[in-house]
């Protein structure tokens, strides 16, 4: 974050140009000037993918020869790095419990190359299937198959009294298997979670 910080101040603290510069290099000079200033400030605010800071400055009205100068000079000087955002923006997800595919789709409507993607979220089965479990475990407690009264009132109302049990486990583990198949994990890791019960 320094690094940004020192090229956010040496582009802010870059005054104007010699007079005489012809103007047309003079405002090409300036739009590269703000472009740059824009990028880096999104930088010091959080990562951002080599796409989406292109997006945001276009977004902006800067052309696309400038966008593409900037986006050169911060890759040249490792101050952007569609790796580094990957293994952050991974890192960040499954902390919050969330699976490979929904990262992956996330990644991918950032812009990020595929290979990037699968070497950023490369992990065991096992590793996953801890993250699923927890993730699982924040949200509904540490048994997965814990009644409550509502899930037994409603499996009640719809079974008859011996089968209520099995019911109530019926419904709960597919309430839980829709909650992981959203966090994005894959249905063969969901059944390793939760069994076979559903």
């Amino acid at each position: 974050m320094r690094e940004i910080e020192d090229a956010w101040e040496e582009v802010s603290s870059a005054g104007q140009l010699g007079s005489a510069a012809p103007a047309a290099a003079q405002d090409a000079d300036q739009s590269y000037l703000r472009a740059l200033n824009s990028a880096l400030g999104m930088l010091a605010r959080r990562e951002h993918s080599k796409a989406e800071l292109a997006r945001k400055l276009n977004r902006k009205g800067f052309t696309s020869d400038c966008v593409a100068e900037v986006l050169e000079y911060l890759i040249t000087e490792k101050l952007q790095s569609d790796v580094r955002f990957a293994e952050g923006y991974v890192h960040g997800r499954i902390a919050r419990g969330y699976g490979p595919m929904y990262i992956r789709n996330e990644l991918n409507q950032r812009g990020v190359d595929e290979l990037l993607v699968e070497e950023a979220l490369t992990q065991s089965a096992e590793f996953w299937i801890d993250i699923a479990q927890r993730a699982r475990s924040k949200k509904f407690g540490s048994d997965p198959c814990e009644e409550s009264d509502e899930d037994l009132a409603d499996a009640c109302e719809n079974a008859d009294a011996r089968f209520a049990r099995a019911a109530v486990e019926k419904v709960l583990w597919n309430k839980q298997a829709r909650f992981l198949a959203r966090r994005g994990f894959p249905s063969d890791l969901i059944y390793r979670v939760l069994g076979s019960r559903g």
